[in-house]
């Protein structure tokens, strides 16, 4: 009977100390949880959001609370980092649009926004002559105040002026909506009060950032034309780098001898800018998006 008891309390004791180191492991393991995914390592990314032209660079660093970090970082969108590791990193774009940019650091992350644009309106400089962007006049059906006046031709097309998702230059871009009702061809430009002598540019370049939807394919031809008060000449925008099968932005650059070799004369500007989608099927319909238009010598 005593032996009975005996080995009732040793399996007792057994029990007793197999549950209290079960229960050492259950905390263990619980503090071990809370160091993976709540841990007191707090950061965040300075700046939280910046704006950077496309082909130049911003340097984001971590700012702690306390103590050394050194996270890994990541990038969503267009963009490019380096290094992959450490305080600070530098972000590189050469493709317009929005990029989220992530540190990640012992489980915990912070991120910031940039936007990739095609220019920096404010920057004011006698080597560029602006023919859109918001800083120089938002869209009216009549822009006479300003020495613009905004012209629509002739098929059954719409602008308007848009603010919704990711834009190559500032808050709006001009959307045309086309539908083909018989003339095939449909188109919205801009006109300067009397003329303007871009002769300064007769080496520079005129850009646009567009974009159309849906895709063209083999479809319907986008062209960029200019008139110097006389004539009227264009240019079609796959000669220069604009793909019709790109859904996003695009950022196309013209030299302006493309303009002029078609006897364009630069000191009598009366349009500097338009922009024509030549139907291809008889009946279609499409959109076409324009931001960021400007001469630069």
């Amino acid at each position: 009977m005593a032996e009975e008891v005996l080995m009732s309390r040793n399996t007792l004791l057994k029990l007793s100390a197999l549950g209290a180191l079960t229960v050492m492991l259950v905390i263990t393991g619980c503090e071990r949880r809370k160091r993976l995914t709540g841990n007191d390592v707090a950061f965040r990314i300075s700046p939280p959001a910046a704006t950077a032209v496309k082909g130049s660079t911003v340097t984001l660093s971590v700012v702690a609370g306390s103590g050394e970090i050194n996270p890994t970082w990541a990038v969503s969108g267009p963009g490019t980092l380096s290094p992959a590791v450490g305080r600070t990193v530098e972000f590189t774009s050469d493709q317009l649009g929005d990029a989220v940019v992530t540190a990640t650091y012992d489980g915990a992350a912070a991120s910031a926004q940039i936007a990739v644009v095609a220019y920096n309106p404010s920057a004011i400089s006698s080597d560029r002559f602006d023919v859109y962007n918001e800083g120089f006049f938002e869209y009216e059906p009549a822009l006479t105040g300003t020495g613009f006046l905004v012209f629509v031709g002739p098929d059954d097309e719409t602008i308007a002026a848009q603010t919704t998702g990711y834009t190559p230059q500032g808050i709006t871009y001009f959307r045309m909506t086309a539908i083909n009702s018989g003339s095939n061809f449909a188109f919205w430009g801009v006109s300067v009060s009397g003329t303007k002598d871009l002769t300064a540019f007769a080496t520079g370049n005129l850009k646009l950032a567009v974009r159309v939807a849906p895709q063209l394919g083999a479809g319907p031809n986008v062209r960029v034309e200019i008139n110097d008060g006389s004539i009227t000449r264009g240019v079609d925008l796959v000669n220069f780098g604009f793909s019709p099968l790109g859904a996003d932005w695009q950022e196309i650059t013209i030299p302006v001898g493309a303009f002029t070799g078609q006897g364009i004369a630069l000191a009598t500007i009366k349009n500097p800018f338009a922009i024509a989608l030549q139907f291809i099927p008889a009946a279609a319909t499409f959109t076409v998006d324009v931001d960021a238009v400007r001469w630069e010598k």
